[in-house]
């Protein structure tokens, strides 16, 4: 038996997991929602479903044999990639040039973006306050030093509503691969991985968060830069270009709004773009984890482009 990553209870994985199926939340054939509750329910199937994990640098993946074996941003990524094309590629950042798919401190510069790139971001909302953060959100933070071949920080899920404390601490559950353990941890007494586990954080006098504590017996917060991200739905048509970019002539993507699939596909070919499709009428397809600004995705409704993002 497991505990249920959100309300700490027995639950078998099994069970759980046909009760997600049930509610809509993983494998239903109608197109699912592209919000952070949707996000949460494909998080807890991972935890639910998990037969092997381990906390490790090289991401390794078997769905049917309940293995997920990589870090936090790894994790994190994976999900989104698999799931929600449009929010994945918006992740963006300069802090770490050698990476090859976003890592801790992406996510983070990601979310502190939205100040001032919201438009070009759909797919996100920021979160400012952590008493106002909601299940399927992600929260991230980032190291005062980015050094290649470090980690960069640190980035989990939400998993749980916020309780203020007496003492003036916000406690959430989260999940996260890590390599080590929360309080009320999922994960067995000496493993590592994926699981779920409670956190605690400092907030500032505006209710945003400065720090945080890893478990119950951390004797004092850690104090780094962290910012929350919220999924959500992405209804408006339009052509996006999370920043950085580095191409020319990127208003031009507007001309793909409208097209036919195999019009806008050829249309990308003259301009020596790679295109693909990521969503068709409200289907997602999952994406590679590579991010180019020399790719253009188009999100089809009945046959047309009807959005596109480059990434």
């Amino acid at each position: 038996m497991r505990k249920s990553p959100v309300v700490g209870r027995f639950v078998n994985p099994s069970l759980w997991a046909a009760l997600l199926l049930l509610t809509g939340s993983v494998g239903a054939s109608a197109a699912p929602r592209q919000d952070s509750a949707h996000y949460r329910a494909k998080m807890e199937g991972i935890v639910a479903n998990l037969k092997e994990t381990k906390y490790q640098s090289k991401t390794v993946v078997d769905h049917g044999q309940g293995v997920f074996k990589g870090n936090c941003s790894a994790l994190i990524g994976y999900v989104m990639r698999e799931n929600f094309p449009e929010a994945y590629l918006s992740v963006r950042g300069r802090r770490a040039p050698w990476r090859v798919r976003p890592l801790a401190v992406t996510f983070y510069e990601t979310f502190v973006a939205l100040k001032e790139d919201r438009a070009n971001r759909p797919a996100w909302e920021a979160v400012t306050r952590m008493m106002e953060v909601k299940p399927g959100d992600i929260i991230a933070w980032r190291k005062l030093t980015i050094t290649e071949g470090l980690n960069t920080g640190h980035i989990c899920m939400i998993a749980g509503e916020p309780v203020m404390e007496g003492d003036g601490r916000v406690r959430v559950r989260i999940i996260d691969s890590t390599s080590g353990r929360h309080a009320n941890d999922t994960r067995e007494k000496g493993s590592n991985g994926v699981g779920a586990g409670e956190m605690w954080f400092a907030v500032n006098e505006a209710g945003a968060p400065v720090g945080y504590w890893l478990h119950e017996k951390s004797k004092r917060s850690k104090t780094n830069k962290i910012a929350i991200g919220r999924i959500v739905p992405v209804q408006e048509s339009g052509s996006f270009y999370p920043k950085p970019l580095r191409v020319k002539g990127k208003a031009r993507d507007g001309d793909f709004i409208g097209l036919a699939e195999a019009e806008a596909a050829a249309l990308a070919k003259t301009r020596l773009l790679k295109a693909r499709v990521i969503s068709r009428d409200g289907k997602s397809a999952s994406v590679t984890r590579e991010i180019t600004d020399g790719r253009v995705n188009f999100i089809l409704k009945k046959g047309k482009v009807f959005r596109t993002i480059r990434g």
